[in-house]
């Protein structure tokens, strides 16, 4: 195009970004340079707009090919010109960093946040800076002032930040949150997604039952949070399962009361509670309270609080701690079968819940003691971790408990190298929580089949679906191999799933 319109501001300019993308900085500088000399010779007039997009884009390719100083200085002009500017603020916020002025750099990212609360760069560029900044939640404190104070606001800056891998600061911030107003469902169910992504399952429970605690009549439909605390129960069965690391000595399925009772799942719901095979003659099996169905819709406090919940199950559910989960389900389960939660807001915590209420009735509570199983296999991988988790499997004359090691929405797409996607992050919080020498199956892939890679071949990004999925794997493999502790420690991982609303070809 630019050979064919040498005049043409719109190609140089469109080839010099390409350029940079392309990490060719010098030549970018020279297509972007072109593109500003035709400015005076093209009839076409710009705007002044693209005038200063077309300067910001110069300094941006001066910086990166070495020359920062004279990449400032345009940066300088535009954001004097125009202190709205998004991609001016956004480098010269970069310079500041660089120049380790990191006050300056988090306060101009903060002011772009304010503007542009939903644009991606930004919200990257805020929580790359917090990550990278020394003590960068102080720092970020520091310059939120009296906005701290302002749970809203806390809120937008942590959700901004956590997208983007700085989860233990949005930890910290959403924590915040809470105990600026300490009855808002919706801040407490971030606060546990977070420390979820942390992978601190035992903290997750803990910060859900104080909530419940501190909130008792709170409730949804005729549901509150007392009640889910009664069917809770003692806290010493969870400060049992802390100690889940992966010996056979010390993994531990649940052997207390509330094991004698697994869930009955007919026609889509959780029925009743069922004595567990080697126990039926156990009694007092039946709850306080009966839950009735919204006839209605939920309002978004109501959600937020029965996510909470679901949630609640979720954690109980992956560190072990079965015994609790009977209960809680029975009591819960009817919550669905009103409003339909899959079409609302927390259509993800309804889909875990849901998955956890049907394999509950396969499980074989009461039956699983310490001393049943000789090995453990970590079965690492997103939902589809959920199915074999906490089954056994006979290998060679061994029993082999299969203990979960959830990524909750992993795709192989979220682990190439550049990527700063939370879920890369709960990825290695869950690898790094896997003892040394354990075995692991990793199972990961199927949301890339079902999403990403057949828009990506539609897209002619990829040639056909082989090489989408010989991408897919170069990212997973070099994760998975550089996370395996030294020796003797086995891992394997499953072939990429197949989509079951795929076309034939994949």
């Amino acid at each position: 195009a630019c050979a064919a319109e040498p005049s043409s501001v719109e190609a140089h300019v469109a080839w010099g970004e390409a350029l940079y993308h392309q990490r060719q900085y010098r030549r970018s500088v020279q297509a972007f340079s072109t593109a500003i000399e035709n400015v005076g010779k093209s009839t076409t007039k710009i705007t002044d707009a693209q005038a200063e997009d077309l300067k910001v884009k110069m300094g941006r390719s001066l910086y990166a090919e070495g020359q920062r100083d004279a990449g400032i200085a345009l940066f300088s002009d535009v954001v004097k010109a125009n202190d709205k500017h998004r991609l001016g603020l956004v480098m010269y916020s970069q310079a500041c960093f660089d120049r380790k002025l990191y006050a300056d750099a988090i306060r101009i990212a903060l002011s772009l946040l304010a503007n542009y609360s939903t644009d991606q760069e930004v919200r990257a560029h805020l929580g790359w800076l917090v990550t990278e900044t020394p003590d960068g939640l102080e720092v970020l404190l520091k310059e939120l002032g009296d906005a701290v104070k302002a749970a809203p606001a806390v809120a937008l800056v942590a959700a901004a930040i956590k997208e983007f891998g700085a989860v233990a600061q949005a930890a910290d911030l959403y924590r915040r949150c809470l105990e600026l107003c300490p009855s808002n469902a919706s801040f407490a169910l971030t606060y546990a997604h977070a420390i979820e992504v942390l992978n601190q399952p035992v903290e997750g429970v803990h910060a859900i039952l104080a909530f419940l605690e501190a909130n008792p009549k709170m409730g949804a439909s005729n549901v509150r949070c007392m009640d889910v605390l009664r069917e809770f129960g003692a806290v010493e069965e969870l400060e049992e399962a802390v100690h889940l690391k992966g010996t056979v000595e010390t993994v531990w399925v649940g052997q207390r009361a509330a094991s004698l009772w697994t869930v009955l799942y007919e026609d889509g719901r959780v029925t009743q509670l069922q004595p567990a095979p080697a126990n039926s003659g156990a009694t007092g099996g039946n709850l306080t309270t009966t839950t009735v169905p919204k006839s209605g819709k939920f309002t978004a406090e109501e959600l937020d609080l029965i996510a909470l919940w679901f949630t609640l199950v979720k954690y109980l559910f992956t560190m072990g701690c079965l015994v609790k989960l009977p209960r809680l389900v029975l009591l819960l389960d009817p919550l669905r079968h009103g409003e339909p939660l899959h079409e609302t807001t927390i259509r993800n915590e309804q889909a875990y819940f849901a998955s956890i209420a049907q394999l509950l009735g396969c499980l074989p509570l009461g039956t699983t003691v310490r001393s049943d199983f000789d090995q453990v296999l970590y079965v690492c991988g997103d939902s589809h971790s959920l199915s074999p988790a906490w089954h056994t499997l006979t290998l060679k004359g061994e029993r082999w408990l299969l203990r979960n090691a959830l990524v909750t929405g992993l795709k192989c797409w979220h682990l190439r190298p550049e990527s700063r996607f939370y879920p890369k992050n709960n990825f290695y919080n869950v690898v790094e929580g896997i003892p040394d020498g354990a075995s692991v199956v990793f199972i990961f892939g199927e949301i890339d089949c079902r999403e990403g890679i057949l828009l990506a071949v539609d897209k002619g990004i990829y040639a056909d679906l082989q090489e989408g999925i010989q991408v897919a794997w170069t990212f997973t493999s070099p994760c998975c191999r550089s996370c395996r502790p030294p020796v003797g420690s086995p891992c394997t991982s499953t072939p990429l799933c197949p989509s079951w609303t795929a076309p034939g070809p994949l």
